[in-house]
């Protein structure tokens, strides 16, 4: 988390602070409205099963109108949120490139640290667009959980598992299922941070030295041999832990699917539910659950971010360009 604060905190106080303050906030807004469309499509979700239920084909067609009507809109504003997310990343990965070519090109040590030119080039790239989803996504998925919490509590008030609150247990049992989940997650895949940041030192020390053959080095190529058998070596630790962690997180979300409905079921066959009921309460449930589980679900990419962020914090210490900039004295000199 210091690497990450220490790398994206300088943007919000540059000569650029405007664009990247309030484009921030715009993106929050926009992705805001698609969370204020989820909790109107699970609303909608009721209407739509009772409706089949009672086989009723007006209120269908009523119904399925409305949904046409909603996904419209959801796909306009979707899109926008999503141009202007790659705009905005884009434009805060050329602030970086330019700050870092700045010193880089004028520091004697350039060449010290390996793939310092790929770490201006890509690193940065795939930081900036790593980060910005992340940031979005984690935060949507925050007030999803606070959104959808109090309407699974008001939809199963008056139903009871045995002579246990529904509400409480649905809410109990997600908990439960997702700090489990992440703590077995955290176990499989936090290896691969380091395996990811010993990956591109690999990558980078084939592409150096092939541009030096390029320019004239004469070696055998034999010479190779040892840097190939490495990144081979690297790529199969990285992909047995990843083939594991898929193993597992496949599983999880698999057994995900059942708990709602195993939990529903005697409520539903006592006749206190009716289908569209039963799918709202499942949806909502789905709903905090996929919310809570979100690291989770992308734990491998968080993994691959945490690397990129010890590759840059190398990177700027070495030509001297990391701003020591601390949110206590970054605020203090707003």
């Amino acid at each position: 988390m210091k690497n990450f604060l220490r790398l994206v905190t300088p943007y919000f106080y540059s000569e650029q602070k405007r664009y990247a303050r309030w484009g921030m906030v715009l993106l929050v807004l926009l992705s805001q409205c698609g969370t204020g469309f989820a909790y109107l499509f699970i609303q909608w979700n009721r209407r739509f099963y009772d409706a089949l239920e009672s086989k009723s084909p007006r209120e269908f067609l009523y119904q399925s109108l409305i949904f046409a009507l909603l996904a419209v809109t959801w796909v306009a504003i979707t899109s926008a949120s999503k141009y202007f997310s790659q705009q905005y990343a884009v434009k805060w990965r050329m602030w970086m490139t330019d700050k870092a070519l700045n010193s880089w090109v004028d520091n004697d040590q350039r060449g010290e640290l390996e793939g310092s030119d790929q770490r201006i080039q890509e690193d940065l790239m795939r930081f900036t667009l790593l980060f910005e989803r992340f940031f979005i996504d984690c935060f949507n998925a925050f007030l999803l959980i606070i959104l959808f919490i109090p309407l699974l509590f008001s939809i199963t008030n008056k139903l009871y598992l045995g002579t246990l609150p529904l509400g409480w247990l649905l809410f109990v049992v997600v908990v439960a299922y997702t700090s489990l989940g992440m703590f077995i997650s955290a176990k499989i895949a936090n290896p691969l941070v380091q395996l990811e940041y010993d990956n591109q030192k690999l990558e980078a020390e084939l592409r150096y030295n092939l541009v030096h053959v390029r320019d004239g080095a004469t070696v055998k190529a034999s010479f190779f041999d040892s840097m190939l058998s490495g990144i081979t070596g690297n790529y199969n630790l990285i992909y047995r832990r990843q083939f594991n962690f898929n193993i597992w997180q496949r599983a999880y979300d698999q057994f995900s699917f059942l708990i709602p409905f195993a939990l529903l079921a005697s409520n539903y066959f006592a006749g206190m539910l009716t289908l569209g009921m039963l799918m709202q309460i499942k949806s909502t449930f789905s709903r905090i659950r996929n919310s809570m589980a979100y690291l989770l679900d992308h734990y491998t990419e968080l993994t691959e971010m945490a690397a990129i962020s010890k590759r840059l914090v190398e990177f700027y210490q070495c030509v001297d360009i990391l701003e020591q900039v601390e949110p206590g004295k970054a605020l203090a000199s707003y």
